[in-house]
């Protein structure tokens, strides 16, 4: 008897490029990179927004990025606000404050985002 060759053929997952939140987060809430743990190679920035008066804490769960060229950048208001840190590498459980202002941009910027996780934070007004 001859065998005959079998193909199986499994189920695709329903597979979506990561990208970026389209709505604003929201204070509290954790927030992730797009595609992490898994993609950390979409570049996105987000617009952090506390209460008038308080200012922006973020705490970095885990920042994992390549030295060579992955980086998060704080800057303390949206536009033109001074750099309030420069991150690479692996950062974990590390909080940065705005200076005055109750706005920060939160952008992260990997070249390539190769075999790193990216990015897990939260933050709220103080």
């Amino acid at each position: 008897a001859t065998q005959a060759s079998v193909a199986c053929m499994r189920p695709q997952n329903n597979y979506t490029t990561p990208k970026c939140p389209s709505e604003p987060p929201k204070e509290g809430q954790i927030i992730f990179s797009p595609g992490y743990p898994f993609d950390a190679s979409v570049p996105c920035d987000y617009m952090l927004m506390v209460e008038e008066g308080k200012q922006v804490e973020v705490e970095i769960y885990s920042l994992e990025a390549n030295p060579c060229c992955d980086h998060l950048l704080l800057f303390d208001n949206y536009f033109g606000g001074n750099v309030i840190a420069d991150l690479t590498g692996e950062v974990t459980d590390t909080k940065y404050t705005t200076i005055k202002s109750n706005f920060m941009k939160v952008s992260w910027q990997p070249s390539g985002g190769v075999n790193v996780r990216g990015l897990m934070f939260t933050f709220r007004g103080i």
